[in-house]
């Protein structure tokens, strides 16, 4: 190399050898612009594990504040994200005019239109010449299952110990293992009734029992304060009556032995704290029912013809009827099917297989490590390819009678 250049490049602080890689080699930007707890987590998961597909890449999430605390908490508790930007309500977004060739625009020092978003971490790390950029509809929670090794959700270490506290303070015994279950019921201040979401929280009250009882662990019960209560009783924990404290609820839900939850909100924590996790009363596809792990289980509605006869879960999905609620509500409603949620019974045996799958964790669960493979494939196939990967349970003979 010419000398001249070598003294300049010195100066500069830049090795005489041009780098072929930046410290930087991908800049992934994610964005979320999702209101529901579980739509938030499957975009995280999805961001993450894009970003772990990659040799140094830098991973930025942003999204818009609003009166749902668990976005700021969720956001937290992504260690995979390098720059986290917070939108406020009224922002008007990040249009696409920011992205791509505005540099000319800090190179000639022209005024900068107000619709181009500007701020020193977006800015100064290039935020607005990414290498992918990750929308809301590009990141589907059904291709999570396509992802070799999906990330995890992690709680800061900080939090640890006040979480901790507060789940003793709130009578969790700490030498003891627990589970956590949730269910959907009516009243949840951000969302309204829905058709086979909202359940009889009577079969839960009756797996509540079965687990203190038979199986001498403790249960937390994870939901809202509008819940229907449930008879007290020694080792049942009800978190659900806490206004707000949807962090500790995430912390419950990475610490427990296992999870039953169902098609709504912090179920889907359970897969994505990598806590083994039974969606129970099912009706979404196989592909993406809930859970995406190896190691969580579906356990499906029960659907009965007119004649009686009951419906596999192979029926229902190659009848197209999974994931499809307006098809279940159409052939209950005109062709006389009946739908039947899952029995205590269902559900006592469902846990009992969680149980047996988690027998090495007989305390509070340590935080999971991710695996994350030697050599990076260093691309992200797109169309994702979508696969079964949860295990799809079946107990006809203790399903509620027609």
């Amino acid at each position: 190399m010419n000398t001249e250049l070598e003294e300049i490049l010195r100066e500069w602080d830049v090795p005489g050898k041009a780098k072929k890689k930046t410290e930087t080699n991908l800049r992934i930007v994610a964005l979320l612009n999702s209101r529901a707890v579980g739509d938030t987590i499957f975009y995280h998961i999805f961001s993450a594990s894009t970003k772990l597909l990659f040799d140094n890449p830098q991973l930025t999430i942003c999204q818009r504040d609003d009166s749902r605390k668990y976005k700021r908490q969720l956001l937290r508790y992504n260690p995979h994200a390098d720059i986290r930007i917070v939108l406020s309500e009224e922002h008007p977004g990040i249009s696409s005019d920011t992205f791509g060739g505005i540099n000319d625009l800090f190179s000639n020092d022209e005024p900068v239109p107000g619709y181009i978003f500007l701020d020193p971490r977006w800015n100064g790390n290039n935020c607005h010449l990414p290498d992918l950029l990750l929308s809301p509809s590009g990141m589907p929670e059904t291709a999570l299952s396509s992802f070799e090794n999906p990330a995890f959700l992690r709680i800061p270490d900080e939090d640890t110990g006040p979480l901790s506290d507060a789940m003793i303070e709130q009578g969790v015994d700490p030498n003891r293992w627990f589970c956590c279950i949730h269910y959907r019921e009516p009243g949840y201040v951000h969302r309204p009734a829905r058709f086979l979401r909202d359940l009889d929280p009577r079969p839960y009250m009756a797996l509540v029992e079965d687990i203190v009882e038979n199986l001498g662990g403790q249960v937390v019960r994870l939901g809202h304060p509008n819940m229907t209560p449930f008879p007290k009783r020694r080792g049942f924990i009800d978190l659900s009556v806490l206004k707000d404290r949807f962090d500790l609820h995430a912390f419950a839900v990475s610490r427990a032995r296992f999870m039953v939850g169902t098609l709504t909100g912090i179920s889907h924590a359970g897969s994505a704290f990598n806590t083994p996790t039974a969606i129970t009363n099912n009706s979404d596809s196989l592909v993406f029912p809930g859970c995406w792990r190896d190691h969580d289980i579906a356990l499906y509605i029960n659907c009965y013809a007119p004649s009686g006869k009951r419906l596999s879960v192979m029926d229902l999905h190659e009848g197209g009827m999974l994931g499809n609620r307006p098809r279940l509500a159409k052939i209950r409603q005109d062709h006389g099917y009946k739908l039947m949620q899952n029995s205590p019974a269902e559900l006592g045996t469902v846990t009992r297989e969680l149980m047996d799958a988690t027998a090495d964790c007989q305390g509070w669960r340590e935080p999971s490590t991710e695996i994350v493979p030697r050599v990076r494939p260093n691309h992200l196939r797109i169309p994702l390819l979508e696969r079964r990967r949860v295990r799809v349970v079946e107990y006809p003979d203790l399903a509620f009678p027609v």
